[in-house]
């Protein structure tokens, strides 16, 4: 327990008891014995509206109150007085052999395959992994050796009879299991098979635009052109930028197919310096969503005429799109 001290009060020169250099007052009487005490002395029973609610009895009190009753020791089972419920053994000592004697005893068994003792856990009856693999598999091979290893096989591939030496062997060598796998694979992608996949026919095929599946045709001549239209852009301007709508402030400047790829896919003319523009992000989004807007680029750059009238759009005279 806090030991309290004694000090005079600078006013009226009383004893107060003290605690760490805090005036302690004696605001509470205990129910059992009567006498005024510390509200430290008390167990706490809760809080009542915000204010902190204490046990009626102080803690000596309600500890000499207590009766757990007489019971016998576990160990050595002598009969004893309890200070709590929870109590079993009469000492420390005591309570330590109990538990030493209820800890498991190491128990050694022999290996099922090898015959060496080891230190048994659970249901364990081989001393490593190595063991327990290979008696399984020397259970396994006698299983099938009563019906299939008695009797000769005929090779899958090529139809020798052989001896097998396990019940699993399909193939007279190793040769002829590795000639089967590889006819499989050959039969599924034949010379017949692959010449009909070709061109046209193959499924990645988007109108010439790819080449054996993953490259764009004449994609060399697009990424020269393009380059040499931003330099030639900075050479003159001084900086690049876009040339629809003339603004230099964009993340990125794409260059831009005034007709499309998809519309004419093999056309000689269709990665020419005339057919390119540079354009920014907005530009080249709204010359997607909207056809039509490329009109008097076509006719300025006369694209009509390399291309054909038919890829001027027709559109009416109050659009505002454009």
């Amino acid at each position: 327990m806090a030991q309290y001290h004694g000090k005079p009060c600078a006013i009226c020169d009383t004893t107060v008891d003290t605690w760490k250099g805090r005036l302690m007052r004696k605001n509470k009487k205990c129910k059992s014995c009567g006498e005024l005490k510390y509200l430290s002395l008390f167990h706490k029973s809760g809080l009542d509206h915000g204010k902190q609610m204490y046990r009626p009895s102080c803690i000596e009190c309600t500890k000499s109150k207590r009766d757990f009753g007489i019971i016998k020791c576990l160990t050595c089972n002598t009969s004893f007085t309890k200070k709590n419920y929870q109590q079993k053994y009469c000492c420390e000592f005591c309570r330590k052999t109990q538990q030493k004697s209820k800890r498991k005893k190491i128990k050694f068994a022999k290996c099922a395959k090898c015959g060496k003792e080891f230190e048994k856990k659970y249901t364990s009856k081989y001393c490593s992994y190595d063991c327990k693999a290979e008696h399984y598999r020397e259970k396994r091979i006698l299983k099938y050796s009563k019906t299939d290893m008695k009797s000769d096989r005929k090779c899958r591939n090529c139809g020798k009879i052989y001896k097998p030496k396990s019940a699993f062997q399909k193939f007279c060598s190793f040769d002829c299991q590795k000639n089967k796998k590889k006819s499989k694979i050959s039969r599924r992608w034949s010379i017949e098979k692959a010449e009909k996949r070709k061109g046209q026919n193959n499924p990645a095929y988007k109108h010439g635009l790819r080449s054996n599946g993953k490259k764009i045709a004449n994609s060399r001549e697009f990424t020269r052109n393009s380059k040499n239209i931003k330099e030639q852009i900075i050479n003159t301007v001084g900086y690049l930028m876009c040339e629809h709508c003339k603004t230099s402030n964009s993340l990125r400047f794409e260059t831009h197919h005034i007709i499309y790829r998809r519309e004419k896919p093999k056309h000689e003319n269709l990665h020419k310096k005339e057919n390119l523009i540079v354009l920014c992000i907005q530009c080249h989004n709204d010359f997607h969503k909207y056809k039509p807007k490329r009109n008097y680029l076509v006719r300025e750059r006369k694209l009509n005429e390399l291309f054909g009238d038919d890829v001027l759009d027709k559109v009416g005279a109050n659009d505002s799109r454009i």
